[in-house]
């Protein structure tokens, strides 16, 4: 394959792109001029225009076999993106499942997507874009678990970076208060949209997404960190 040019994204599979961060990366990736790939437990609603895979993020088999499809399909590919993501819910005392899928989601389906595509952008010094909210605040018992999962998304992205020994670089999205409507149906705990802010805050993240994306192969970045402005706007 021939050495990817600045600004150009290439081929980018996108986990949790049927919504939200992930479909607002997938438009952007098409906008750009590259070729955007989904995997989400939801599907799309495009009538095929996007290659997609059906999977949970926090089933390692689910991704393996995600990952393997979408790379046949795509005859390799130049990017990951982990996007996918739920809301907080539940604290540690509150219903269990509330707080296991959010680490499965978000530590677990983020360890889960890298391990299954490294073996892919090794040999083609491709690119693993790692998102990881920091919540802005202290801490609140219905976030704690949640809280906890992108703390351990964030140590492992840098770590990861920080011991890297193949051809493919890691770069860290460090999204603080990063506020997407993670939940239709208030399950979590809360109101319906509670947590949803502006989209321009998705816009936002999203903007730093593509910049990591369209650095030239001799160029990295480790750590963009995009945080609300203070006093408002």
């Amino acid at each position: 394959m021939p050495e990817q040019d600045s600004d150009a994204v290439g081929r980018v599979i996108v986990t949790g792109g049927s919504s939200s961060l992930g479909a607002a990366v997938v438009d952007a990736v098409r906008a750009a001029g590259g070729l955007p790939a989904v995997i989400d437990r939801v599907p799309l609603a495009d009538n095929g225009a996007t290659p997609f895979a059906l999977a949970d993020v926090s089933n390692r088999v689910d991704m393996d076999h995600a990952i393997a499809a979408l790379a046949a399909e795509l005859d390799g590919f130049d990017a990951l993106v982990t996007a996918a993501g739920i809301g907080p819910g539940g604290s540690g005392e509150g219903d269990p499942a509330e707080w296991e899928r959010a680490i499965g989601t978000h530590l677990i389906g983020t360890i889960a997507a890298v391990r299954a595509a490294v073996p892919y952008l090794d040999p083609v010094r491709g690119r693993v874009i790692i998102v990881a909210v920091t919540p802005g605040g202290s801490g609140t018992g219905y976030s704690a678990p949640y809280r906890a999962s992108e703390w351990g998304v964030r140590q492992f992205s840098r770590d990861l970076t920080e011991n890297l020994h193949g051809g493919y670089s890691v770069t860290t999205i460090l999204a603080e208060e990063n506020r997407v409507p993670f939940s239709d149906s208030g399950s979590n705990g809360l109101a319906p949209g509670a947590l949803c802010d502006s989209p321009v805050d998705v816009a936002e993240t999203t903007r730093a997404i593509m910049i990591a994306l369209r650095q030239p192969r001799d160029a990295d970045i480790a750590e963009l960190v995009v945080r609300p402005r203070k006093g408002g706007r």
